[in-house]
């Protein structure tokens, strides 16, 4: 799949200096970096580069569907390219061919659509080049046409050129997480802490809505590989806490290798009910929409929307915005509710923590991040029970 800003850099020079985009008219254009327009006279000859789209709806990358239709693939990308006609590319032809309000005389784009629609490029402005800058220089052997037997994952990879796999990981130090070992790759911790003073039922006007039953609040913060959010950051840790009577009860779940993100994503499900209150710090914005992209990709329901959510970080900036330096959980902790963390590991370098443990590296660092999650929990059950005191 691409973003749809993405299609209109589907074709250009192989070094990034130009792409081809679509004018006001649908009809594609050169542009520089900088926007500004490239004549293609001035080119005699450049490295093209194309990219390969999945159309398969949520899919990413190379598809199943796309590896079993391969030879129909390349063969109708080769007609769809030899029939453009735009002198400087056709973004417009990339994609289904409704997509184009305004190329309906792109023949391309008819053929994009009965393709399913993928590639386009200017071949015919590349051979125009080339025989502006004189003889072409010859080409490489085009390789034998592999048979039914020959169809493998390698020929594959030789046709795409994709590099081989590297070096195994070097194991360096301990390697052992806490907890129990429940699918492969996947560790799960659990836990209780005595917690007598809490009331079966807390004042919810200080979220602006309905009174909330302990019982089913479940507070919940994931670790991720990033904050930018989409397909390419990962949760490797999802951490979760529950009022069980008189005690909280603390559950972690943490990735061991990258396989194991579909038992964790069904794991997690398996802790939420019809009636749970979902309760975050900031888990409005990231921490559920990165779960539900989580989920998306891995083929499953996410089961978080419908889920009644209470995010501690509205209230808390409503009472507390101005009055300390920030709003951060750790701030609020230490000012608020009186707690001072002790050798906690950061947020911003739990990304790295759990990069090194899966490139071989030991699992100390991976260890306090369990800490800094389980921390985080247990913060958020006691912050709702003061902001839930105060609105009294």
């Amino acid at each position: 799949m691409a973003d749809s800003a993405d299609l209109q850099k589907a074709v250009g020079s192989g070094d990034g200096a130009w792409s081809a985009t679509a004018d006001g008219r649908g009809r594609g254009q050169l542009r520089g970096l900088d926007g500004s327009a490239v004549d293609p006279d001035r080119h005699d000859s450049f490295l093209p580069t194309v990219y390969l789209y999945d159309n398969y709806p949520g899919g990413m990358g190379q598809s199943e569907p796309l590896w079993h239709r391969q030879r129909e693939l390349v063969k109708r990308a080769r007609e769809l390219v030899e029939a453009c006609g735009c002198k400087g590319g056709c973004p417009a032809c990339v994609g289904h061919a409704g997509r184009c309000r305004n190329h309906t005389a792109c023949p391309g784009a008819a053929r994009a659509g009965r393709a399913g629609g993928c590639v386009s490029v200017s071949l015919a402005k590349l051979q125009q080049l080339k025989r502006q800058a004189g003889a072409a220089p010859a080409r490489p052997p085009r390789p034998a046409q592999a048979t039914g037997a020959d169809l493998s994952l390698d020929h594959l990879r030789s046709l795409l050129r994709v590099r081989g796999r590297g070096p195994e990981p070097v194991v360096r130090g301990d390697r052992s997480l806490p907890g129990t070992e429940i699918a492969p790759g996947l560790f799960f911790v659990e836990e209780f802490l005595p917690d007598p003073e809490v009331p079966p039922v807390l004042d919810g006007s200080f979220d602006r809505g309905e009174p909330v039953a302990t019982g089913d609040v479940l507070f919940f913060d994931t670790e991720s590989t990033g904050l930018a959010g989409g397909t390419g950051t990962r949760a490797f840790m999802i951490g979760a806490a529950d009022w069980c009577g008189p005690r909280l009860r603390i559950r972690q779940l943490t990735l061991a290798s990258m396989g194991a993100e579909r038992d964790m994503l069904d794991a997690f499900a398996g802790w939420l009910q019809p009636h749970t209150v979902l309760c975050s710090y900031n888990g409005k914005c990231y921490d559920a929409p990165l779960l539900n992209t989580r989920y998306r990709l891995a083929r499953r329901t996410s089961p978080l929307p419908g889920l009644r959510h209470v995010d501690l970080l509205y209230p808390t900036r409503r009472s507390y915005r101005g009055v300390y330096e920030n709003c951060r959980l750790a701030t609020i902790e230490r000012h608020v509710l009186k707690i001072v963390r002790e050798d906690d590991l950061p947020g911003s370098e739990a990304p790295a923590a759990w990069l090194g443990y899966i490139r071989g590296g030991g699992s100390a660092l991976l260890r306090r991040v369990l800490v800094h999650n389980r921390q985080d929990v247990i913060t958020l059950s006691r912050l709702l029970g003061w902001l839930a005191a105060a609105a009294d």
